[in-house]
Parts: structure tokens; C-alpha cells; sequence
């Protein structure tokens, strides 16, 4: 699955406050981590973030499900690319 070209943007590495900026002008948070020893030590950090800026959260469960996000109502998990395409178009 491929998003059309035309609604992706790019922000190479970039400050704190260029970051909070873009962040604060999308509309969703795609928050996908793969279920591994090494993604479940990492923070929540970018979900705090982006419910900050009031963005939709679409995320994997790692990490993000055991942080207080509650699956249908502060975010949508999905685990496999059919999950995912199924919470886009259902």
C-alpha cells in the first residue's frame, strides 16, 4: 500500500522547534513499530507528542498500547498491513 505522492511531505533531521512545527501542521500520527526486543525499550514519547498537537494516532500496539492509549479512542492500533488497510477504509 502506497500513499499518493502528492499528500507526502519530507522534513529531513531537523531542531526541536522546526519539529513542533511540522508536527503541528499534520492531521495524523503514523506510529509504526515493529514487535521486537529492541522496540519495546523505546519511549512513548512521539504519541505524547503528537496528542499534543491534537493529531489522530495510528499506531502499532508495541509500546504505544501498554502507554495509556486506548485502542478506538485516544489512537487505532493495527499489527499487519491488512489491519492497517482495514482501519483506513472501513
Amino acid at each position: 500500500m502506497k500513499l499518493p505522492d502528492a499528500v507526502l511531505t519530507f522534513t529531513p533531521a531537523c531542531d526541536y522547534l522546526i519539529y513542533k512545527e511540522v508536527l503541528g501542521s499534520c492531521d495524523i500520527a503514523f506510529l509504526p513499530l515493529l514487535e521486537n526486543r529492541f522496540n519495546r525499550f523505546k519511549s512513548d514519547l512521539k504519541a505524547v507528542e503528537a496528542a499534543g498537537h491534537g493529531l489522530a494516532i495510528l499506531a502499532s500496539p508495541t509500546v504505544y498500547a501498554s502507554s495509556g492509549l486506548v485502542d478506538g479512542h485516544t489512537a487505532t492500533f493495527f499489527q499487519t498491513e491488512e489491519d492497517l488497510k482495514q482501519q483506513l477504509f472501513a
